[in-house]
């Protein structure tokens, strides 16, 4: 039986020995690694869990934050679900998707309750073979949802795409535009090492190998997540107002562009927001910690709440003329809602889901696939 433990033992000391020389040599060559650019699209296809907003996320927002778990879904597309999955609604003959950020996407209000969700009910009482899809993604900008759609979105041959973005790009244009490199979540691109390090694939092995374990300390981290403060610029980096108004109307072109290459058309929805009430009007001890959050950014880019106002009316003024000049439909959202329908300054709560649902939806009496047929009124 010696000969089997020597065996053993000589198996196990080559098998040690090429794992070591095969991770010096991966070391040295280091020196010589190249960077991969990758694009991140964030949300998987066929996603199904619970989640709930961290300590940081309550502590910056308004008490009518739910702060319960709320279920999340992802169909095939990687678009939100608010239902039991269907296949066939690919193929059902008038198509709404809705593109947009974390204020489309809702994360943060019941499945059920989300406004595209409450879109698509009224729309399927009222109209056969119709439906909305929910592509918001929170914390992307338009230059990333341009991506998405040439990538995937463009599949569904969309009869209408409604826009609704615009805050995750104005947070870019204040830090100096598109390209200008954040956390990955924001970022148009990221860069990884095609030769990664000796932790790194330790972390993966261990991951893969305790995926439970794994989701679970991730799960954690997530709740317990608190910013960086950024430091304070000493000057204002940002780009002016109209540049910025042009960077984002470019992206929507192209994308318009997109859209009627498959027999569509794009609707522009103004990003419903309160950040004047909330930073300008007589104080509101509701929103107090959104107040203060709402500065501590403005802070970091060294631009006043005064300057910031006046950088969102200019930006939308150009906005609103080059929508004009190009025929891009435009639904104004200006003082239809207030602060009592926000969790912070452009999230909506559950009653401001349910009031906006019901106004998106009267508007698309205006976009209706049925030639000559008006929308009936929303039935709720």
């Amino acid at each position: 039986m010696s000969w089997i433990k020597s065996s053993v033992v000589i198996f196990t000391f080559s098998l040690f020995l090429l794992v070591a020389t095969d991770n010096l040599i991966h070391t040295q060559l280091k020196n010589n690694a190249v960077e991969l650019m990758t694009i991140d699209f964030r949300h998987a296809a066929y996603e199904d869990y619970f989640s709930s907003p961290s300590a940081h996320y309550i502590s910056i927002s308004n008490a009518t934050l739910s702060k319960d778990a709320q279920r999340f879904r992802t169909g095939k597309y990687g678009e939100v679900l608010h239902e039991m999955y269907d296949e066939q609604v690919y193929n059902n003959k008038c198509k709404y998707v809705f593109i947009g950020g974390s204020s489309t996407e809702s994360r943060w209000v019941n499945e059920a309750k989300r406004w595209v969700a409450l879109v698509d009910k009224d729309i399927k009482q009222n109209a056969n073979s119709a439906s909305a899809f929910n592509f918001g993604v929170g914390g992307q900008n338009l230059a990333q949802s341009l991506n998405r759609y040439n990538s995937f979105i463009s599949e569904l041959k969309p009869n209408y795409v409604f826009v609704m973005h615009e805050a995750n790009d104005i947070s870019k244009f204040l830090k100096g535009g598109y390209s200008v490199k954040e956390g990955s979540l924001h970022n148009l691109y990221d860069r990884k090492p095609l030769i990664e390090s000796n932790f790194s694939r330790l972390r993966s092995i261990l991951s893969s190998t305790l995926p439970f374990l794994s989701s679970q300390w991730t799960r954690y981290q997530n709740q317990s997540y608190i910013p960086e403060r950024s430091r304070s610029l000493n000057t204002f980096n940002g780009m002016g107002a109209n540049k910025a108004a042009k960077e984002y109307m470019a992206r929507l072109l192209a994308l318009k562009e997109l859209v009627a290459a498959h027999g569509g058309a794009l609707v522009l929805i103004e990003y419903p927001e309160v950040y004047e009430d909330i930073l300008m009007r007589p104080f509101d001890g509701d929103n107090q910690s959104v107040r203060v959050n709402l500065k501590i950014g403005l802070e970091n880019n060294s631009i006043s709440e005064v300057d910031f106002i006046n950088f969102l009316k200019e930006f939308r003024g150009q906005v609103h003329a080059i929508a004009k000049e190009n025929h891009i439909p435009l639904i104004n959202t200006k003082d239809r809602f207030g602060v009592l329908d926000f969790y912070d300054a452009i999230h909506f709560n559950e009653g401001g889901s349910e009031k906006f649902s019901r106004f998106i939806y009267k508007k698309l009496s205006r976009y209706n696939c049925d030639s000559g047929k008006s929308m009936p009124p929303h039935s709720r």
